[in-house]
């Protein structure tokens, strides 16, 4: 990885969240018009719990880390630099092998600015 590129990423204020289900992460949002713009932390850890979002899309960009990510019964690896997409209805989850940092580019906000509702369900 770039210099620039991995002291940037190292330099990202995350701010502490917990699930429902007491799973530990880091958020760093950019507020945008539409949809939703994150970096995500997982941490080596935790294990997160497949969940579906039922009204967004979202674009995962790898940027530190590897690991698997499921997609309903797929489990697809990741490295650096690989994409993956979840759609809305599709269940998702992660299992990493090392903490990892990804871009999160959503077609509608996780959470909801208004409301605080947020658009996540277990099966």
């Amino acid at each position: 990885m770039i210099d620039y590129l991995k002291q940037a990423i190292e330099n990202i204020e995350f701010e502490d969240k917990q699930t429902d289900v007491e799973e530990f992460y880091g958020i760093y949002r950019i507020p945008t018009q539409k949809g939703c713009v994150e970096f995500v932390k997982l941490y080596k850890e935790t294990v997160y719990k497949p969940h579906i979002h039922d009204h967004a899309d979202a674009s995962f960009i790898f940027l530190t880390g590897s690991g698997f990510v499921t997609l309903n019964e797929d489990k697809i690896p990741y490295k650096v630099g690989d994409k993956v997409e979840a759609l809305a209805g599709v269940l998702h989850g992660f299992l990493q092998v090392e903490e990892t940092i990804f871009l999160s580019i959503q077609s509608n906000p996780i959470q909801d600015r208004s409301t605080g509702e947020i658009d996540i369900r277990y099966e």
